[in-house]
């Protein structure tokens, strides 16, 4: 892991994350980028172009000035290279490309914004970006910052068409020396020869590291993600956002939405790569 991305909008919750991102970047010797954006909510229909160019450039210099500010802030708080950008724009869209602009490992986002309109628990911004199935990102809660001695990783064995999918999670746990709890919550008697060869290619994937295998039968997938966490303490959870499975169902419903403060135990969600 070589660069994480933090958005930030200021507040509480953006602030905890960029504190939870720099414990991680020291440990996996990573650089951060911190980007706030910002856009103008709409155009008086009444203004002219000089009007409208004037605004937008009052608008970028407030921000740059903010971000300057709580640069000044936070500087003696981070121990790794840490750089701070302004960038005009939706939210959502702005950390997709700086993404990939800036060809990040991970983005490391809060569970909650300052604006009052976000989601129940992981927040609009948080989970558009989730949603949009290409980045992968560590939704923080704001509590509990702590190492990733055990990872649970919640799972249907579908096939895992590109290793690269499981790279975010594979590189904390090498950095961290974790163990990885690998749930199967799509478990169904009498379909054994397909877990089989879920274990198989986990296995391979998960090559040099601690893991071990598990699977329920409870329908309620989000009890078992959760009591399974409990019952290891674990420190954090991951899902792939792939299109089908049990998490096709569990991720578009509001129950995923809530396990990123079930325990306060944060939650990285991996885009499936093909």
């Amino acid at each position: 892991m070589k660069k994480i991305l933090v958005p930030t909008d200021f507040s509480d919750h953006a602030h905890q994350a960029l504190l939870y991102a720099a414990k991680i970047a020291k440990v996996t010797k990573a650089e951060i980028v911190v980007v706030h954006a910002y856009h103008f909510l709409s155009a008086d229909p009444l203004f002219s172009q000089s009007m409208y160019e004037t605004a937008i450039d009052n608008m970028a210099k407030q921000a740059q000035s903010i971000m300057n500010e709580y640069a000044k802030r936070v500087a003696d708080l981070i121990e790794v290279p840490c750089f701070f950008e302004t960038k005009m724009g939706l939210a959502a869209d702005v950390i997709i490309a700086e993404f990939q602009a800036k060809r990040a490992d991970i983005v490391i986002m809060g569970t909650r914004g300052a604006n009052g309109v976000l989601g129940n628990v992981l927040g609009s911004v948080t989970s558009a970006v989730i949603e949009g199935h290409t980045v992968p990102v560590l939704a923080v809660p704001n509590s509990n910052i702590g190492n990733f001695n055990t990872i649970v990783f919640g799972t249907d064995y579908a096939e895992i068409r590109n290793p690269e999918t499981l790279r975010p999670m594979i590189d904390l746990a090498k950095s961290y020396g974790s163990h990885i709890h690998i749930l199967n919550a799509s478990f169904v008697p009498g379909h054994e020869d397909s877990d089989y060869a879920g274990e198989e290619q986990l296995e391979r994937l998960f090559e040099n590291l601690k893991i071990c295998f598990d699977y329920t039968c409870e329908e309620d997938v989000e009890k078992a993600l959760l009591d399974c966490m409990k019952q290891d303490s674990a420190s954090l959870l991951v899902m792939i956002a792939h299109d089908r499975g049990f998490l096709k169902g569990l991720f578009h419903s509001s129950k995923t939405r809530s396990m990123a403060l079930h325990g306060h135990v944060p939650l990285l969600v991996l885009p499936e790569l093909y």
